[in-house]
C-alpha cells in the first residue's frame, strides 16, 4: 500500500538513504514523505509536535 512519511529535518539519513529514507523499497503504493522542522525527538516535542498532529489529521480525514 502507499506510505505517509513525516520526516525531521535536518534528517542527516537522507544524505544516504534519499528523502523517502528507503521506504519506497518496502511501499508499493509509494511513498508521499513530509518534512517536519524539528529534530528526530524534538518531533514529539512542542511546537513540532501539534503540526505533526495537525498533517496527521488532515490526512485521515482525506482518506474517510
Amino acid at each position: 500500500g502507499a506510505l505517509s512519511l513525516w520526516v525531521a529535518s535536518p534528517n542527516y539519513w537522507a544524505e544516504d538513504l534519499g528523502p523517502q529514507l528507503g521506504w519506497e523499497d518496502l511501499a508499493e503504493g509509494g511513498v508521499e514523505a513530509r518534512t517536519i522542522e524539528a529534530d528526530h525527538y524534538g518531533l514529539l516535542r512542542p511546537p513540532a509536535v501539534e503540526g505533526l498532529a495537525e498533517q496527521i489529521g488532515q490526512k485521515l480525514r482525506e482518506k474517510t
